[in-house]
């Protein structure tokens, strides 16, 4: 019987061994409801399987009635589980609902992708039905629209002491806005007042989300800029910038302020101040007679007729011609881009300086367009085929990345060992055989 057993038990090792990969999804909403209008919901999508991804998880663009949805571009989080002595490891990102009104919001279920390492071919998943309440509260006039939050703060700044300017001095103020639980793009517009006896400047606004590791979307920023020129002496006030907002767990209208800043410009006797043309003529009303150059006129006729000369016969030719090399320029870089000898170089870069998650991403790139001999290898190939030096890399990698609490460990620990045996594999094997293998661009 003893011996049945063992026997029965080494007939079934390779089975066990070669069991395919498992995967699984799950969703949540974050909170759960109910949420008052305009409050954000955060839809967590967690993916996992019991090998390895041998791609970045896509999630595809999604619709919800009632509600606004977007998908940070964040990286995904990744997850370690054992449930039942089976180790997992997932992904998670998490899109943003904004309910546009009150009741019952359903999210539908949606179909993700996913290929895990060893898989046969790419495995379909479905997420569950949810849904939650959206209170409805009636806002006060002037508040229909304006952002909702637990909390909002505005800061502002100087790049410079405002006590102490002078006529002719510049200076930048800068304000910025926080929200919690809000996307940057959902923040408002900063409006910034002129000032007489001052010139302004405004400068292009910033607008960005804020992320945690492990948390995913906590928050938005705006920061906007202006800059400032003090034309006269004396007394200057900047308003305050103020931004109103609905604090959806006190349920009213609230508004925070920068406050207004006063200074007092001390004269410059140096300082001699533009004159616009106007000022000029009522000063001298021959000034403007004086100030006409007509041979500049006749050589800026002539300018004119040579540019529409210029631009019916001989433009369009050269047009059409700049355009036909930068499509083909592109094209040339679209063809070097999907190579192997350019995937190969962003896997040595990646070795050099990358994290663990650099370097497979650009491992699993570089093998897709690696195909000596017409072959298309999957990882396991690669690590059967590239000796056993190779193997232990690749299982390294997985380690590093896929059992470490800290996904952002350094990749360079590995990444030149996992680079010799690809080099050793390239040689050994051959060149790639795609139609699409470029020489390097612009070789030296």
């Amino acid at each position: 019987m003893r011996a049945l057993a063992l026997a029965g038990l080494l007939l079934a090792g390779p089975a066990i061994a070669a069991a395919p990969p498992r995967a699984r999804i799950r969703a949540h909403l974050v909170p759960r409801g109910p949420v008052v209008e305009g409050q954000h919901v955060k839809l967590v999508v967690d993916v996992l399987v019991t090998t390895w991804f041998q791609h970045e998880v896509a999630l595809p663009s999604l619709e919800v009635p009632g509600a606004l949805v977007t998908l940070p571009a964040e990286r995904p989080a990744d997850l370690t589980e054992n449930v039942q002595g089976v180790t997992w490891f997932g992904q998670s990102r998490a899109y943003i609902i904004t309910p546009e009104r009150g009741g019952r919001i359903d999210v539908p279920p949606f179909e993700v992708t996913v290929v895990p390492g060893e898989a046969s071919g790419p495995i379909k998943l479905r997420t569950p039905s949810l849904s939650f309440e959206v209170r409805e509260i009636a806002r006060p006039p002037g508040a229909e629209d304006v952002v909702a939050t637990t909390r909002l703060v505005v800061e502002q700044r100087f790049d410079r002491p405002v006590e102490s300017l002078r006529v002719g001095d510049a200076f930048t103020r800068t304000v910025e806005v926080e929200a919690q639980g809000v996307q940057g793009m959902f923040l408002p517009e900063l409006e910034f007042q002129p000032v007489e006896g001052l010139a302004l400047y405004p400068r292009t606004p910033r607008v960005e989300d804020v992320s945690r590791e492990r948390e995913g979307l906590v928050g938005g920023r705006r920061v906007e800029a202006v800059t400032y020129v003090v034309k006269a002496a004396g007394e200057h006030t900047l308003p305050a910038i103020s931004v109103s907002w609905w604090d959806t767990r006190g349920g009213r209208l609230r508004t925070t302020t920068a406050g207004s800043v006063t200074f007092t410009a001390a004269p410059t006797p140096a300082y001699r101040p533009e004159i616009s043309l106007a000022q000029e003529q009522q000063a001298d009303p021959r000034a403007a007679h004086r100030r006409i150059d007509w041979k500049l006129v006749g050589v800026v006729l002539a300018g004119a007729g040579l540019l529409v000369l210029l631009g019916r016969w001989v433009l369009p030719p050269l047009r059409r011609r700049w355009v036909a090399l930068r499509e083909r320029h592109a094209e040339r870089v679209r063809r070097h881009e999907a190579s192997e000898p350019w995937a190969f170089e962003q896997l040595v870069a990646s070795a050099r300086s990358g994290t663990p998650a650099d370097l497979y991403r650009a491992l699993l790139r570089w093998l897709e367009r690696f195909r000596p001999g017409g072959r298309v290898l999957q990882l396991a190939d690669l690590a059967r085929t590239g000796g056993p030096d190779l193997a232990r890399s690749i299982s390294e990698l997985q380690r590093r990345l896929f059992s470490s609490q800290d996904g952002e460990a350094d990749g360079a620990a590995v990444g030149p060992a996992l680079v010799r045996g690809v080099r050793s594999l390239r040689d050994r094997l051959g060149a790639d055989g795609s139609p699409d293998a470029l020489a390097p661009l612009n070789p030296i």
